[in-house]
């Protein structure tokens, strides 16, 4: 059974990326890998089949020895009583007939019975498995329908000294005091190498995990004392491949919220950015998108993912790695819609391409599971730490000297002062800060061009 079931795996895998698998000419790669394990299983069932056949030879030794035993006693028995006076006889050939009838009856019985023995053992041990994992007691249990359920939520988020390591690999330690604190409507972009502890970050607050010491909390509230439906009912998760289904845009939209309407789905994909592209196509929101999204590009995916994260209208969204594998114009598209909801919710992006995440309020950069820098791009930009080092691998460096350059800075502040004699005393901190960094894109691009 096992091997059937590593051999049924490898079929469904191979089946589900056929185009994958027939792009690299590895048809005959995973034939031997499916074979492999129908080799496994033949070896099995030779054996099986050779105890099988001795278990049978056995069963039929022993009935026909049952009849000759009952023929040899039986008449042995009738002979000796054979000088004996009619009355005094006790065995005859008819007694030796009915015992032999009931012997055969209940050996052949016995022997009907026997193959329903090997059916019951691997029943057995199949069910073995199946019981070892309902016997087990999770931790984290969605249907005990256990732990508070809040009125309402800010979106707050704290990390309280939080360490953690995975089940399967407890010797690999991946948060080691992290501490983080994020507050409602905040967008916050983690960065850093892989296997630093962003994703896992996101994986604890939708507790698929628990921290192994320290806690989560969100307003004040430890997540794992508030009710895991609601906790996962207020958060909405894009990653990095959608997970579309086999169905209309309309019907992969309304799986974020089951009872939301037309006009929900449409404000949701305005929201998305995704309105224009559906409406264009010939059937609009009733277009079946094909298995996991087949029929439409990787950033139309990504989108409509955005969308049905949207339209449950939820207080926490998180982002991993939502453009990063979509082309720049497309990328564009899906961070625009991400711009367009910020403030909204308190967002947390995990991001490697750090272009997309300038605009976030706050970027956390992570190292061996701590938090090792943050601030906005241009505080950690002027750092020259190592936010600055990742910026530098991905080649921006001409155009972040020149955001972070001082000089440049003040000039750009004495040409917002030249170009702005309208500016009143009153004008706010916020308004000045605006005209500032749109006179520095303007003298970014200007020295660019003269270069």
């Amino acid at each position: 059974m096992e091997a059937y079931g590593a051999a049924g795996s490898i079929a469904e895998e191979v089946l589900s990326s056929v185009r994958t698998v027939v792009s690299f000419d590895g048809q005959e790669k995973e034939i031997t890998r499916y074979e492999k394990h129908l080799q496994s299983a033949e070896r099995n069932n030779i054996t099986k089949n050779l105890f099988s056949g001795i278990s049978n030879g056995f069963m039929w030794f022993f009935l026909f020895a049952s009849y000759a035993l009952s023929f040899w006693y039986g008449v042995g028995l009738i002979l000796e009583e054979r000088n004996l006076p009619q009355e005094e006889i006790t065995y005859t050939p008819a007694n030796m007939v009915a015992l032999l009838f009931c012997i055969w009856i209940s050996t052949w019985n016995v022997g009907t019975g026997a193959t329903y023995f090997e059916i019951f053992g691997t029943a057995c041990g199949a069910a073995a498995k199946v019981f070892e994992i309902l016997d087990t007691e999770p931790q984290i249990n969605l249907y005990k329908n256990l732990g508070t359920k809040p009125k309402t939520m800010r979106g707050d988020i704290s990390f309280k000294s939080v360490l953690f390591q995975y089940p399967s690999r407890p010797d690999v330690k991946i948060l080691r005091g992290f501490i983080l604190d994020i507050k409602s409507g905040e967008t916050v972009a983690l960065v850093g190498s892989s296997g630093c502890g962003k994703s896992t970050c996101i994986q604890l607050i939708q507790r698929f995990y628990d921290a192994t010491s320290g806690s989560v909390t969100i307003d004040d509230n430890n997540i794992t004392k508030l009710n895991l439906t609601w906790l996962r009912n207020k958060i909405g998760v894009v990653g990095q491949e959608p997970a579309l289904f086999a169905a209309t845009i309309a019907e992969n939209i309304k799986y974020g919220n089951l009872s939301a309407t037309q006009d929900d789905i449409e404000k949701a994909a305005k929201k998305a950015n995704a309105h224009n592209f559906i409406k264009s196509l010939p059937r609009g929101y009733n277009t079946l998108i094909g298995e996991r999204g087949a029929q439409i590009s990787g950033g139309q995916k990504q989108r409509i993912a955005i969308a049905r994260a949207l339209i449950r209208e939820p207080k926490i969204l998180l982002l991993d790695e939502a453009t990063s594998a979509l082309d720049t114009t497309s990328e564009a598209e899906v961070q625009a819609a991400l711009d367009a909801i910020s403030g909204e919710c308190t967002t947390i992006i995990v991001a490697h391409r750090l272009s997309t995440i300038r605009n976030a309020d706050r970027i956390v950069v992570i190292s061996e599971g701590k938090v090792i820098e943050e601030g906005n791009h241009a505080q950690l930009m002027a750092l020259k730490g190592a936010y600055h080092s990742l910026v530098v691998s991905q080649g921006l460096t001409e155009t972040e000297e020149v955001f972070t350059d001082k000089e440049v800075l003040n000039g750009v502040s004495n040409v917002a002062k030249a170009s702005e004699p309208a500016m009143t005393e009153s004008t706010s901190e916020e308004n000045i800060d605006t005209v500032v960094s749109r006179q520095t894109a303007d003298v970014t691009l200007g020295g660019i061009l003269q270069l």
